[in-house]
């Protein structure tokens, strides 16, 4: 939007805002450090020359629903500061180079009264079942590039082919799907499965250069697990404990192979 009106404007700001350095623990003074702040958003937006992006991060900390307030420790000064909030928004309006973006992930916790003063609300859904599988794709091979983390520099044994490899990334993605999970749990999820391959792991699993034993397979299927947890499936004991079934730690692949085959399918 700046490059679009470069011509109109002369100079754009982003003003990034932390809701919760705004509360005090002194009475009132919370009320106070908001009109503080918008004063001096206000002496910005003075230049007409000038535009101006406010982002309010977690908005519901500021805005809270006045009716739900009276249930806290301190409800007066939670209002207070909601009334300053909407008092300031209120005076803003007179600025038309000023735009006011807010994020929250509780809706139904806003104020009625700032929900009325919202222009234009954007709701993000869940990420699709394709926007998943890339996003774990990504992290994975991202993790591949990581010299040291899989075994035999990530190679793989003959059985494990690009097929099915696409089959359990399309089931560990449904799964995500179906437990709703966002972009940045996503991102997460191939780090905790990582960590619970590993978790068994000694000083002698690991090679002369720090590389560990863990397999390619061993890590996507352990990876399968955490996501068949995510949405309270039953795992039977034996596919939980596989790490203790051979004291070696030689995984047994025809055993990943044949429980996914039986369990879903592919």
């Amino acid at each position: 939007m700046a490059l679009q009106t470069q011509q109109i404007f002369n100079q754009t700001l982003f003003v990034e805002v932390n809701s919760h350095s705004l509360f005090s623990k002194w009475f009132s003074e919370s009320g106070k450090l908001i009109q503080k702040l918008f004063s001096k958003i206000e002496e910005l937006a003075e230049r007409t020359d000038r535009l101006i992006f406010v982002l309010i991060d977690e908005v519901e900390s500021l805005t809270i629903g006045r009716e739900t307030a009276f249930s806290g420790n301190d409800p007066t000064d939670s209002i207070r500061a909601v009334n300053a909030m909407l008092t300031q928004l209120d005076r803003l309006k007179r600025f038309s180079n000023v735009f006011i973006i807010c994020t929250s992930n509780i809706e139904r916790a806003l104020d009625a009264a700032f929900v009325d003063r919202i222009g234009l609300s954007l709701y993000f859904k869940s990420p699709t079942l394709e926007v998943i599988n890339s996003i774990l794709t990504n992290c994975v091979d991202e993790m591949k590039r990581v010299k040291g983390l899989f075994a035999n520099n990530g190679g793989q044994p003959d059985w494990w082919t690009e097929n099915l490899e696409n089959e359990i990334f399309k089931k560990i993605s449904s799964n995500c799907q179906k437990a709703k999970l966002s972009g940045r749990a996503l991102r997460k999820l191939p780090t905790i499965a990582y960590s619970i391959a590993a978790q068994n792991l000694d000083e002698n699993d690991y090679g002369s250069e720090g590389s560990s034993n863990i397999t390619f397979p061993e890590f996507i299927f352990c990876l399968y697990i955490e996501s068949e947890k995510l949405i309270n499936k039953e795992i039977e004991e034996e596919d939980k404990n596989f790490k203790e079934e051979n004291k070696t730690w030689s995984f047994n692949f025809d055993k990943l192979r044949d429980c996914l085959t039986q369990q879903n399918g592919f």
